[in-house]
């Protein structure tokens, strides 16, 4: 605690605690510890000590001091008839998108507050037999207000909970942090009455409907929000797991085994097709040397090699006069159009770009003679 002191602010004598200051000095005082019940000694004739209690022969007790200053705060709000109110205010909430929303109009001041009635320790059948520190009634028909004390633990989570739950006005007021100088009979006036810094409401029921009534109001939007935010999660989770079997896809589908089973499928399924394009143009006993049974670029495409290197040479090559040009591009498009090719493993850094492939065949026709290169990635026959 800090300002923690041992001397004892105030000695009990007839129900009343005392300062050392109102009494004679030493035991003449009369005056008993308000903790643990020792006499005491009123330490009130020094000049350079402020005046105070010590045990007569207890030994000197933190407790001790703790309870005089709770005593000494509900004996203040007994006697008085007005008390500073805390501020209220609620912070901003905030929906998915970020969007503050702001209640200035469920805020509220300090305010003094006069009340006619004051009760000590009263116990509330409605909070369960608990009993707050003082009970506050006010001149006009309403529900009292509880005040609590602190000097060294806060409310209860317990307490807390059921005076929500029961709708009561309850305010906390915090003497935890005081030193000397603030026992000073009116500052500590001050600091139980009307100090601004050290209270708060623990549940104030008019600004808390208030609160809840403009929560209500934009629930609505921020429900909107979330739901909009839990559906872009979602469609980035399932884009995540998309990619994520694509991605897998093309890791299985690019291993050489899996690679091999493709090329023997598709050798089996095309091999009509690879014998007709071959008997139209070519003679067995001399195969093209440009033409190749397999290509490591050529994976991706959904015809196997011979077919669609065939196909290339009968669309755009055979019969067709001297000069006649074509580009990469116009035959890469063509043979993904005719054959296709297996989307799912574009993009990933390890599968080839088929168009290689394609480039390496025109690459090997010039290389034979069939066409020339051209400017511009060109070829003519």
């Amino acid at each position: 605690m800090p300002g923690y002191t041992l001397k004892i602010p105030a000695g009990e004598r007839d129900g009343r605690l005392l300062r050392a200051e109102e009494v004679d000095s030493g035991l003449a005082c009369g005056c008993r510890c308000p903790g643990c019940g020792d006499r005491l000694v009123a330490r009130n004739r020094g000049n350079r000590r402020r005046s105070h209690f010590a045990h007569h022969k207890a030994p000197e007790s933190r407790a001790c001091y703790e309870t005089a200053l709770h005593k000494m705060a509900k004996q203040i709000l007994l006697e008085a008839r007005g008390l500073l109110l805390p501020a209220f205010s609620k912070p901003p909430v905030y929906d998915a998108s970020g969007r503050e929303y702001t209640f200035d109009e469920c805020h509220a001041e300090p305010r003094l507050w006069a009340y006619h009635t004051a009760h000590e320790e009263m116990r509330r059948a409605d909070l369960d037999g608990r009993t707050p520190d003082v009970v506050l009634i006010g001149p006009k028909p309403q529900r009292p207000l509880l005040v609590e004390v602190r000097v060294t633990h806060q409310v209860d989570e317990a307490k807390i909970e059921l005076v929500r739950k029961r709708d009561e006005a309850m305010m906390e007021i915090d003497l935890s942090s005081l030193s000397d100088s603030d026992l000073e009979s009116e500052r500590l006036r001050q600091l139980v009455l009307a100090e601004p810094h050290n209270r708060e409401w623990i549940h104030c029921p008019h600004w808390e409907s208030r609160y809840l009534s403009l929560l209500a109001r934009i629930q609505p939007d921020i429900d909107a929000a979330h739901e909009e935010f839990a559906r872009q999660q979602a469609a980035e989770t399932e884009e995540l797991a998309k990619q994520d079997r694509e991605r897998n896809y093309a890791r299985t589908a690019s291993m050489p085994e899996s690679r091999q089973r493709k090329l023997a499928k598709m050798r089996l399924r095309d091999q009509c097709r690879i014998e007709e394009l071959y008997a139209r143009h070519f003679d067995e006993e001399n195969p093209p040397g440009w033409l190749m049974d397999s290509d490591p670029d050529a994976w991706p495409f959904e015809a196997h090699p011979l077919l669609w290197q065939l196909a290339i040479y009968d669309k755009f090559i055979a019969n067709k006069p001297v000069g006649t040009g074509f580009d990469i591009r116009t035959l890469v498009r063509w043979v993904r159009s005719t054959f296709g090719c297996d989307e799912r493993l574009s993009g990933e850094a390890w599968v080839p770009d088929p168009a290689r492939a394609v480039a390496a065949l025109m690459a090997r026709m010039r290389d034979t003679g069939v066409v020339r290169r051209g400017r511009d990635g060109w070829y003519q026959l």
